[in-house]
């Protein structure tokens, strides 16, 4: 699919009474707020890097703060999975507000960044770069990319599969013994589907170099054990 970025121009049509007619030819920019709140309204984002505008030099997005670069900020926290509460779903609706402001700091964690809950020339050029992450969980059944991804981080990990993206019995009985493993340390169930949570995780413990490091943000000790928990849920 063509970036959006790259179309200069565009058709716009309205309802007639005999079906749909042309109208006018209209530059890219005169709908682009249609197409970013339809990619919305699906839970999917179209923008792309190549279509953000960078921060100026000192610059900042916090807390108050209502734009357009808020909405893009939001998008892309949704599209790295941010905020980590699966039952929280961050609104795009270009408001800076705390649940906003609470998916910044997760992130800022996550990347281990100054965790100010403030969007500033350090934290937005990773920001705005997300990941290819799975746009849902994944199953058996499931044929893809991310499966020959999660497969290439499971033989990583000692798993003996086939790298060919599709989710079999092998790929999620691999996946269930991952969660049994890593139970306690990131309070996992066996369930055999990859959510985005669990996508991370795997990538994180394959590649905690290329990566950039620890899934979590918090490290508790209990009964003389450690356990590594997600940071805290956004407030209600």
């Amino acid at each position: 699919m063509e970036n959006i970025g790259y179309i200069e121009l565009c058709l716009l049509f309205e309802q007639a009474d005999d079906g749909l007619r042309q109208v006018t030819l209209q530059p890219m920019q005169a709908i682009a707020p249609l197409i970013i709140g339809a990619s919305v309204l699906c839970g999917t984002s179209l923008l792309q890097p190549e279509t953000a505008q960078a921060l100026t030099p000192g610059e900042t997005i916090q807390l108050g703060s209502q734009s357009d670069k808020v909405r893009e900020i939001q998008i892309h926290l949704r599209d790295w999975g941010f905020p980590l509460n699966p039952n929280k779903r961050l609104a795009v609706d270009g408001v800076f507000g705390e649940a906003t402001r609470v998916a910044v700091l997760e992130f800022q964690q996550y990347h281990k960044l100054k965790p100010d809950g403030i969007v500033g020339n350090a934290t937005y050029p990773i920001l705005s770069n997300p990941p290819n992450y799975p746009s849902q969980p994944l199953k058996r059944g499931d044929v893809n990319d991310s499966v020959r991804d999660v497969q290439t981080y499971l033989n990583q990990l000692g798993h003996p599969l086939v790298v060919d993206g599709i989710f079999g019995p092998q790929t999620e009985q691999a996946v269930k013994d991952f969660q049994t493993k890593y139970r306690d340390e990131y309070n996992l169930k066996p369930t055999g589907i990859v959510d985005i949570r669990l996508y991370k995780i795997l990538l994180d413990v394959s590649q905690p170099v290329h990566y950039g490091g620890d899934y979590t943000s918090q490290v508790s000790t209990t009964g003389g054990k450690t356990k590594k928990t997600p940071p805290p849920p956004p407030p209600n």
